[in-house]
């Protein structure tokens, strides 16, 4: 994938993830994929993350990704991708918040997330 393209597709990534139907991930995602959120235990395989994915959804009514800038490189295994954005978190109980976060997507050659690191602290959103 050309720059350009792995831009457009972390822009698309990251529509889906601010969609919150965790489902229409599956395709964007290999099926042993690994999540890193912050400091929590890694999620390992499709169906974990949708799983966290959906409880997220059930936390947040929306969640609004402020893409400040992507970069991109090769990996050992395929491309790279790092994304720099404000993510925007509306909670079920009126509040609003925004958190700066950096999250870091490793594909593999056919251009599926096979490793999603998420570097934030999310403990704002979930006081």
């Amino acid at each position: 994938m050309t720059r350009n393209e792995l831009e457009i597709f972390a822009r698309m990534f990251f529509g889906k993830v601010d969609a919150q139907n965790a489902e229409d991930l599956r395709p964007y995602i290999a099926s042993d994929i690994r999540l890193q959120m912050a400091n929590l235990d890694p999620t390992r395989g499709a169906d974990e993350m949708i799983v966290a994915f959906k409880a997220t959804e059930e936390r947040f009514r929306s969640i609004h990704h402020d893409i400040l800038g992507v970069w991109t490189g090769d990996g050992e295994h395929g491309p790279v991708v790092s994304v720099e954005a404000i993510a925007r978190y509306k909670i079920f109980d009126g509040r609003k918040v925004s958190l700066p976060v950096t999250s870091t997507l490793r594909l593999t050659q056919d251009g599926k997330v096979s490793d999603y690191r998420i570097f934030m602290d999310p403990g704002p959103a979930f006081a």
